[in-house]
């Protein structure tokens, strides 16, 4: 790599004018950048400019999204008992999620688990769409998570007249939980597990987590969990339970006290 102080002009103007990956320089990228923010002349124009040149990029992937976004069809009317386990990061949600659903009899399903068996069935449309996603880097869209789910759940409707289940680290956000009871069925409770944040960040640490990212999943946790649990408890579904320094044993005879 040449050193910083040895380039020049000359070698920068090269450098912007250089058609990469076969697409458009950066030069004219930064051309007609300039000229729409001239036009416009935005509040902000540093924040304009980087959103335009994000937008415009001839290598950032486009996604098309899914037809399957709305979810439609009603689930059949049988009896449909579910709890979710969710939490902090670093908490043991499939621990206690699996000892739940002995528990109770409940059928297991693990969120991350069902996206990688509908990643591996190549065949269906809804792996095609999925992989969109994943391979673009993107984040899946709650509607569309909520309707992998809900199929899931049609699939155990057709199969037993009871439907008993257990979500594993789910819901992640206020947004799939308004989703799910809206256009999925209410949950019967929901168990949280709370770790305060110096907990979660020594025990990332531990792992030699960057601290950037460390920081990113705490601030993601905190604005994710905090409207999400006040949801629940307005309904009174909100099983809270604090999991620092104890032991799972302990966790789960809380758990089996609020859910009998």
């Amino acid at each position: 790599m040449p050193c910083l102080q040895n380039i020049g002009k000359v070698d920068i103007e090269r450098y912007i004018k250089t058609d990469h990956n076969g697409s458009d320089n950066l030069h004219n990228l930064l051309t007609r950048g300039m000229k729409e923010l001239w036009l416009r002349k935005p509040a902000d124009p540093v924040s304009f400019l980087a959103h335009y040149l994000l937008d415009n990029c001839p290598n950032t992937p486009h996604v098309t999204q899914p037809d399957e976004f709305k979810v439609s069809e009603a689930l059949p009317e049988k009896d449909i008992e579910v709890y979710c386990v969710t939490g902090s990061p670093e908490t043991e949600i499939n621990l206690q999620a699996d000892i739940l659903a002995k528990d109770r009899g409940l059928c297991v399903i693990n969120i991350d688990e069902l996206l990688k068996k509908v990643l591996q069935n190549t065949e269906t449309e809804a792996s095609f769409r999925l992989r969109q996603y994943v391979e673009s880097g993107l984040e899946i869209p709650d509607d569309y998570l909520l309707n992998i789910i809900k199929n899931i759940i049609k699939m155990k409707c057709a199969e037993d007249n009871e439907v008993k289940l257990v979500l594993q680290n789910f819901p992640r956000n206020i947004n799939q939980a308004i989703l799910f009871e809206k256009n999925v069925c209410p949950i019967s409770k929901i168990i949280f597990l709370q770790l305060d944040e110096e907990t979660i960040r020594k025990k990332l640490e531990t792992k030699q987590i960057p601290e950037n990212k460390i920081d990113q999943i705490i601030i993601e946790a905190r604005e994710n969990f905090t409207p999400l649990i006040d949801y629940y408890n307005t309904f009174e579904k909100l099983i809270f339970e604090n999991a620092a320094n104890k032991k799972q044993i302990d966790i789960w005879a809380f758990i089996e006290q609020k859910t009998h």
